[in-house]
């Protein structure tokens, strides 16, 4: 970022062109330039790159919206407030300043201290500040306004109510299309329904302070037809109950704007620009009111008219407007459709614009050519800096956040890894051989149970240790755990007994790696991708399976019957874990963990690695981190296990046990562990062939997991993907169930129904990869508060492993002994899961941590994203001089 009017080559100190009274140097090039991308190969952000409306060129495309400061005592002049306040956004890089909006009549002003220009002695206010925003470099632009009945109020901070005449109000002088008061509850003044002869004055109102402007040196008149003003009361069939030419239907309507915009437009130079805010909607869809068809249709008449651009907000003209759950960039479709739908006219986009990814995202996404920012200039003048700052980390941050996430989910792989390989070695007669049994139902259920039930107590009892010790130790120490029972289960001993403490010694290890990583996961990831993250577990544990089914078909076809046949596939255990567990030497400790226990110099620096930057965005993460963890301090101070059942924590926990409960009931985790079995109970006794079919299997399992997790995460909110996939997944089942039951019994070769019950198992694969396998690990981590999220995260996984192990354990006898009808049992656990998550499970997308809060202190399960919303006047922002609150 630097500052200038052009690329000319400077030799010496020139002063700014213009007569501004006192010396400003040129600079090149101008501030809120974006000079390069420390990156070069990222390109250049659509909102740096410049625009030229008519003859003015904007080097960026962040303005400043017009924001009220109800700070002119003289009727109306500008003052030195206006000079600090909007000549600091020009001198830090805004391209385009526009002035508050400006009455054009004494009448029209909404308070009694708004800025007006309706005489030529307020000229020289508005010229100084014009004067210093070109001084910079930068352009100016003034709002006209006229309030009409929502004129003579009280400023925000004295409970913006309507102001009496020993306030110095005029509520006897309010005028409107038609005599309806703002609020029918007896307080707001009734205004005046508008003679022919007052709507000609009126326009010729604009028309005047539109010729001041000029003279004011301003290179845009933007004419506010929003927010429930007069224009904006003349267009709304809300507000608007007229029966002459300027009522009715739309095209009456909208004359009063049209005749407001032509008179304007042939009163100032074509070298100036005109611009046209407008509420694309009143949003009030119970009753006739002005809409986005409506808005889009008035834009068509505008463009004619030679209107350059349209700043698109909404609402404002009623109190009982149903306005949408307030999040960055609300009103970006709104632009977007008047954008689409009448071509070659520019829009702007407004409404909760805070940071430049939302910015970016605006105008490279073609939902409007420029954004214009109000509150966060006023909290932050610096803000087209801050967001340059922000920029050439992008990539970076994104590849460490990435980079980390999967690399910590190697926990994943290794849980899937090992619930491949079980199946497939069971099949060896190399494994039988040496350790000489006969019940292989038994051998199966012990050897995959013994396991689980390890992990299972690890999982319930690691968070203690992670609290204590860090994140990244605890998963340091469970791969180091995990390898020992890796190495017990590979000695040739040709003991079972040997074998199956190895078993429950790296159920331990993998137990406590799979419930830290999540939380660990969880609480270094930009929410913006956490869910992508968080499924990295699913993905990772996909890739496990494939490449142990594939490693034991290999070795199966491959070696000689010998006792290598079995010890590679599980030996091979030890490479991932050693990478994890050495690898994460150079992995920072958990950004929230440093924070809880306030080692936050320690938390800053992990959290700038991550996000490969610290700028503004960055500071704001951290600054929210540490509110929320210093309310949940000071809420409880020492946690006690009794917190888990208080109302919110126990409802938080009953769904994280809902959700693994129900990852282990859609019976995919047991088709894991017991693929060729399975899979010759469709097709036939023939061993290769169900391997192969098995490998194929984990391989569709990875690649669904994996185009779920790259394209889809963060597409489709948690709720409904996991009940509708229930459904589909029940229904695949009963399918299954049904053909098995009405067609002969399968040799060793294929047969079609065999190969079509193969098939809906595939389906129903793909579908849980989609849905109930990624989706419970960021689910679980996003729901519990830093306070217990590792207690949490703890139970929650430790419950995926008792049912792991209760549905290992009984699967094999079921099988035996239930045949295809285990399919059907299945699918009515399924159908039970999608009633239960459709009544009582709250969604949580696109939520930060902190916010989890709110939502589950919310009484309803069907309506958490109220907790967005904000109340905020859709007309101004308060920044009065003498209390500014820029936090």
């Amino acid at each position: 970022m630097a500052g200038s009017n052009g690329s000319k080559e400077l030799t010496i100190n020139e002063p700014m062109p213009g007569n501004h009274g006192f010396f400003t140097p040129v600079q090149s090039p101008l501030a809120g330039s974006l000079l390069s991308m420390y990156d070069e190969s990222v390109p250049v952000p659509q909102i740096f790159e410049p625009i030229t409306i008519r003859s003015t060129t904007f080097q960026n495309r962040i303005w400043v919206s017009p924001m009220c400061q109800y700070s002119c005592p003289k009727k109306g002049e500008l003052t030195d407030w206006h000079l600090v306040q909007l000549g600091s956004y020009a001198s830090r890089g805004a391209s385009f300043t526009i002035c508050e909006a400006t009455a054009v009549s004494p009448e029209g002003r909404n308070t009694m201290e708004d800025a007006g220009l309706w005489t030529v002695s307020q000229v020289p206010s508005f010229r100084r500040v014009v004067k210093f925003i070109h001084s910079q470099g930068q352009k100016a632009g003034i709002q006209l306004q006229h309030c009409g009945r929502k004129a003579s109020v009280t400023a925000p901070w004295l409970g913006h109510r309507p102001a009496k005449k020993e306030e110095n109000g005029f509520p006897d002088d309010l005028i409107s299309p038609s005599n309806l008061p703002y609020k029918n509850d007896g307080t707001w003044p009734t205004p005046t329904a508008m003679t022919k002869e007052m709507i000609q004055k009126s326009i010729g109102d604009f028309v005047n302070a539109a010729k001041l402007a000029v003279e004011a040196g301003f290179d845009v008149i933007e004419i506010h037809g929003a927010h429930g003003y007069l224009i904006h009361q003349f267009c709304s069939p809300l507000t608007n109950k007229r029966t002459d030419e300027y009522g009715g239907c739309f095209e009456n309507r909208a004359r009063f704007a049209l005749e407001v915009v032509q008179g304007i437009r042939a009163a100032i130079p074509d070298t100036t620009s005109l611009f046209y805010r407008i509420s694309a909607t009143d949003w009030i869809p119970d009753r006739e009111s002005w809409t986005p068809e409506q808005s889009v249709r008035l834009c068509q008449l505008l463009q004619p008219l030679e209107v350059d651009l349209i700043d698109v907000s909404s609402g404002g003209l009623v109190p009982d407007q149903q306005l949408p759950p307030l999040h960055p960039g609300y009103q970006a479709h709104l632009s977007q459709e008047i954008k689409d739908r009448v071509p070659g006219l520019l829009t702007g986009s407004v409404g909760v614009i805070r940071d430049g990814k939302t910015a970016e995202d605006v105008v490279a996404s073609n939902k409007a050519d420029v954004v214009i920012i109000a509150r966060e200039f006023a909290r932050n003048p610096s803000l087209v800096l801050n967001i340059a700052m922000g920029l050439p980390g992008t990539r970076l941050g994104a590849f460490r956040a990435y980079f980390f996430g999967y690399f910590v989910c190697t926990a994943g792989f290794l849980f899937g890894y090992d619930t491949g390989i079980v199946g497939g070695i069971l099949e060896f007669k190399s494994y039988r051989n040496d350790f000489g049994y006969k019940d292989q139902t038994t051998v199966s259920a012990v050897m995959v149970s013994l396991q689980n039930v390890g992990a299972f107590l690890s999982a319930l009892a690691i968070f203690s240790v992670s609290e204590r010790y860090g994140r990244k130790k605890t998963v340091q120490a469970a791969m180091t755990v995990f390898c020992l029972g890796v190495v017990l289960q590979v000695v040739p001993s040709h003991s079972l007994t040997c074998f199956y403490i190895g078993r429950f010694v790296a159920g331990l290890g993998l137990g406590a790696g799979t419930a830290v990583v999540p939380a660990y996961n969880a609480e270094m990831a930009p929410k913006e991708i956490r869910g992508k993250l968080g499924s990295g577990m699913q993905w990772l544990f996909a890739l496990g399976v494939m490449l142990s089914y594939w490693i034991d078909y290999a070795v199966k076809i491959t070696l000689p019957v010998s006792s290598k046949q079995w010890q590679i596939p599980v030996g091979l255990q030890m490479v991932p874990a050693g990478v994890l567990g050495l690898g994460l030497c150079a992995m920072p400790e958990s950004v929230r963990w440093l924070a809880k226990k306030g080692r936050f110099d320690e938390a800053w620096e992990s959290l700038k690695w991550m996000r490969a930057s610290e700028g503004p965005e960055v500071k704001a993460e951290f600054n929210e981190i540490r509110v929320g963890l210093e309310e949940e301090l000071r809420a409880t101070e020492g946690f006690n296990k009794r917190e888990l059942l208080e109302p919110a924590n126990r409802y938080r926990l009953l769904l994280a046990f809902f959700m693994f409960c129900g990852q282990q009931c859609t019976g995919m985790t047991a088709l894991a562990y017991f693929g060729p079995q399975f899979f010759k109970l469709l097709v036939g006794n023939n061993t290769n062939q169900s391997l192969l079919i098995t490998g194929l299997f984990g391989a569709e399992k990875f690649i669904t997991v994996g185009i779920y997790i790259l394209f889809f995460s963060e597409m489709w909110g948690r709720k409904p993907t996991l009940w509708i996939s229930a459904l589909l997944m029940a229904g695949c089942f009963i399918i299954v169930t049904i053909v098995k039951e009405t067609t002969p019994a399968p040799d060793a070769k294929a047969t079609p129904a065999g190969i079509g019950m193969v098939a809906m198992i595939f389906l129903t694969n793909s579908i849980y990869q989609f849905s109930w396998g990624p989706l419970p690990w960021p689910y679980t981590t996003e729901i519990f508060p830093t306070r217990i999220r590792a207690v949490g995260t703890s139970v929650a996984v430790s419950t995926q492993w008792l049912f792991n192990f209760l549905f290992s354990l009984v699967t094999r006898y079921m099988m035996d002994s239930w045949g295809s009808y285990v399919f059907l049992f299945y699918a009515v656990l399924d159908i039970i899961m999608a009633i239960i998550v459709f009544f009582f499970v709250k969604e949580t997308k696109g939520k930060s941590l902190e916010e989890m809060e709110t939502i589950f202190n919310s009484r309803a399960a069907f309506d958490v994203d109220a907790v967005r919303r904000e109340t905020l006047d859709a007309d101004k922002v308060n920044v009065q001089h003498k209390s500014v609150d820029y936090t």
